[in-house]
């Protein structure tokens, strides 16, 4: 998987997930993501309108593979493991490189009002 597939994945997979938990807390009480009038710290914040919304900070540390067959095109892709069972014939000379890479990523996610309503932030830009 590339590096830029498996970041735009997670991202994605994350924000479903919040708003999917923001649906089903709502209809047992709870507020996932409230949009608040306040700041509640001091990390990164969206200002909109005069108003602070908290963002959150996405890490990622991710291990990086360099392969380049014999047989196959090279390039760099996101290592992950894969668990087989049996025997795995033999795919010829290949040479790899591992390292492992940082970064951190600022992200809104989907915001809620206090009647458990989906707030586009979109319609604050218009």
């Amino acid at each position: 998987m590339e590096l830029k597939e498996f970041v735009k994945e997670t991202l994605v997979q994350i924000t479903k997930g919040v708003q999917e938990a923001q649906d089903e807390c709502y209809e047992i009480g709870g507020l996932i993501n409230p949009m608040l009038d306040t700041p509640i710290s001091n990390g990164p914040k969206f200002e909109l309108k005069g108003k602070h919304y908290p963002a959150s900070v996405v890490k990622f540390t991710v291990g990086l593979t360099e392969s380049n067959a014999a047989s196959e095109k090279g390039g760099i892709g996101v290592f992950l493991p894969k668990i087989s069972l049996g025997v795995e014939a033999e795919k010829g000379k290949e040479n790899q490189t591992a390292t492992n890479v940082e970064f951190s990523i600022v992200v809104i996610f989907p915001y809620v009002d206090r009647q458990g309503k989906h707030v586009p932030l979109g319609d604050f830009f218009s």
